[in-house]
């Protein structure tokens, strides 16, 4: 059975989500989230990260998405843990 669910996402602290299929990433009441489909049984825990503009991408990541915020353009990326 498949799921979707929404989870926090902070700039400078690394998540830890559960995810099969990254959907949406986004600001909702000035906090950034991002949505994803859970597979019951195949869902791989993935480090996301929040970058800014001109810094390093992590290695090994994809990109999920991109938030634009009060001037402020941030991009999501996942890794497998």
């Amino acid at each position: 059975m498949k799921k979707i669910y929404k989870d926090p996402i902070y700039v400078g602290y690394p998540q830890y989500i559960r995810a099969s299929k990254f959907l949406h990433v986004g600001v909702q009441e000035g906090h950034y989230y991002v949505r994803s489909e859970h597979e019951e049984g195949s869902s791989e825990l993935w480090e996301v990260l929040i970058v800014g503009t001109g810094m390093v991408i992590p290695n090994n990541s994809t990109h999920v998405g991109t938030i634009q915020d009060r001037g402020y353009v941030w991009h999501v990326y996942a890794r497998p843990e």
